[in-house]
C-alpha cells in the first residue's frame, strides 16, 4: 500500500499491491523452460534472463503429456488463487464472514507442494529467481505513476504482479489483476501506459 509520502492525492481507502517477487509464478516458468514443455502449455511471453536450467531433467515418473496436463492445470491454479485473493481484498462487507472467502490460503500453491522437486534444480531456479529481483529496494512511485496507479484502481484494478518477461507486456488476467514485465515497470512511460491501457 502506498502511504502520504506521495505528493499525488489518492482516494482515502486507496490500495494497491505491488508484487514483484510473484516466486509460485516464476518457479512454473522455470520449469516449462528447463523441461522444454513450450508446446502444449499455455502461451506465455518470452524470459528475460533466460534461466539456466542447470540439471533440471523432465521427470521419468511420467510421459511428456502428463508433465504438460500438470503444468497447465498448475498455471490455471496459480490464476484462480490470484483472482480469488482479489476478491477476498473487496468482500465481504467487513465483520461478516464468508466461509469461501475465508478458505483462501494466504500463499500461492506452489509446484513443489504438489509435486516436490523431482527434476527441478532448486540452486539453478533460486539463482534465477536472484536475478530477477529488482535492483533496488522500492522507491516512492512519482507523482505522474501515483495519478496513472489511482486512476487504474478506480477502475478495478487492484493488484499487479511483475513477471520476468521479454520486452513490455501488460495484460489483465482477471478483472482485477495486471500482469506486466519487468521491462515495463522499469521505464516510468511504460509503466503508466500499461496502468492506462
Amino acid at each position: 500500500m502506498f502511504g502520504t509520502k506521495h505528493k499525488a492525492p489518492t482516494p482515502r481507502n486507496f490500495q494497491m499491491e505491488i508484487d514483484d517477487h510473484a516466486q509460485a509464478v516464476k518457479l512454473l516458468l522455470f520449469i516449462r523452460s528447463a523441461w522444454s514443455l513450450e508446446e502444449g502449455t499455455a502461451d506465455v511471453p518470452a524470459l528475460d534472463p533466460v534461466p539456466s536450467p542447470g540439471n533440471s531433467t523432465l521427470p521419468d515418473t511420467a510421459n511428456r503429456d502428463v508433465w504438460v496436463q500438470r503444468w497447465n492445470h498448475e498455471w490455471q491454479r496459480i490464476w484462480d488463487w490470484y483472482g480469488s485473493k482479489q476478491n477476498k481484498a473487496v468482500s465481504p462487507t467487513p465483520g461478516q464472514s464468508d466461509p469461501e472467502h475465508d478458505s483462501i490460503p494466504p500463499i500461492p500453491p506452489f509446484w513443489n507442494t504438489e509435486f516436490g522437486t523431482a527434476g527441478v534444480d532448486m540452486d539453478a531456479f533460486l539463482e534465477w529467481d536472484r536475478q530477477t529481483l529488482p535492483d533496488v529496494p522500492p522507491q516512492p512511485e512519482s507523482s505522474e505513476n501515483m495519478s496513472a496507479l489511482t486512476a487504474a484502481w478506480e477502475r478495478g484494478i487492484a493488484g499487479i504482479i511483475v513477471l520476468p518477461y521479454e520486452g513490455h507486456f501488460a495484460s489483465l488476467i482477471n478483472p482485477r489483476q495486471l500482469v506486466i514485465s519487468a521491462h515495463t515497470k522499469n521505464i516510468p512511460k511504460n509503466f503508466r501506459a500499461a496502468l492506462i491501457e
